[in-house]
């Protein structure tokens, strides 16, 4: 993970580099700073919209951080959150036993959809599909899965 996911690496490892919050790793930093937006919206309906690894610091806070902030529809755009590595980590930060419980349940404060976009030529997301690795809330709701492809896409060019 260090060689290939830099940016991983900083965020599960390493000390934020920002002086605003030395003393910090950077997951709670980072984690920190979309937890005091989500609360400050709180009263609203709240369409979170992530990207790539936006995906996984969203999934965490709203699992760990704001757990009690509604959050009307979550969209994932590009989402690593299925590769076996991330499920681990999300697993074990919850306490569970990852050899017995291979799928996280979506977060309980998603109340109305969780919408997640994949393209079959990313290399990151390339476990297109998250409604098979996640278990669905309380409120029944479960990713949903669109997948496209960029070379299905036609051409604008001249």
């Amino acid at each position: 993970m260090r060689r290939l996911f830099k940016d991983l690496d900083l965020y599960y490892h390493k000390d934020c580099p920002v002086t605003r919050y030395r003393g910090l790793l950077a997951r709670d930093s980072i984690r920190m700073r979309l937890a005091e937006v989500l609360r400050k919206y709180h009263r609203r309906d709240i369409l979170l919209i992530a990207h790539s690894m936006g995906t996984i610091i969203s999934y965490d806070v709203l699992t760990q951080t704001t757990p009690d902030v509604p959050i009307n529809t979550f969209i994932t755009i590009g989402s690593p959150l299925a590769m076996p590595l991330i499920l681990k980590k999300i697993l074990i930060e919850q306490g569970r036993d990852y050899k017995k419980e291979r799928k996280p349940v979506t977060p309980a404060n998603i109340l109305n959809g969780w919408y997640n976009f994949s393209d079959l030529d990313d290399p990151v997301a390339f476990n297109y599909t998250l409604g098979d690795d996640y278990l669905p809330n309380s409120h029944g709701v479960s990713p949903k899965d669109t997948i496209t492809s960029s070379a299905l896409t036609p051409s604008t060019s001249a």
